[in-house]
């Protein structure tokens, strides 16, 4: 095959792709969709909720506040809404339960973790997609120091996000 053809040829196969890499005039560039949406994420370890009782306080897509007390390891609430809404919150609060509610270990577990990890999404068309996710509250506790630890930390404040806590 001669040089001239083939480099014809070539350049016939390549033309259909870099046509296609080629910025156009805005064609075909997806517009962000124009609504508001939030999602807020909690996962508990067990020994977490068998010796705290934690609270959600935080505010639906519609701005509404709503309070939900804790009884599984993963709580989500997730919705999305066609109002433009900046009223994020979420505080997550953990109360030491009485001894008499803790229940009992297991006779194998030396140490207790107790940890919660939180995520925050928040989406709108004039913020773009934002997301937080931590460890909101972490200790490991040797078994037999558990009612000691309880007695100097009843009250965990697990995490606190409003819209200021992004542009931190």
């Amino acid at each position: 095959m001669n040089k001239h053809l083939a480099t014809t040829l070539l350049a016939l196969l390549l033309l259909p792709i870099i046509e296609a890499c080629r910025p156009n005039s805005g064609e075909g560039v997806m517009e962000r969709p124009n609504y508001t949406m939030v999602n807020y994420q909690l996962t508990f370890t067990d020994h977490f909720l068998q010796f705290y009782d934690v609270t959600a306080t935080y505010h639906t897509v519609d701005g509404k506040e709503l309070t939900e007390t804790m009884t599984t390891q993963t709580w989500q609430y997730k919705e999305k809404s066609e109002e433009q809404y900046s009223n994020l919150y979420l505080s997550v609060v953990a109360t030491a339960k009485p001894k008499d509610k803790r229940g009992t270990l297991n006779d194998k577990v030396e140490t207790i973790e107790l940890s919660c990890d939180y995520s925050v999404e928040y989406y709108s068309k004039a913020t773009s997609a934002k997301r937080i996710h931590n460890k909101g509250a972490y200790a490991s506790v040797k078994k037999e120091n558990i009612d000691a630890y309880l007695a100097d930390h009843p009250n965990v404040k697990v995490c606190e996000v409003d819209m200021n806590s992004f542009s931190e």
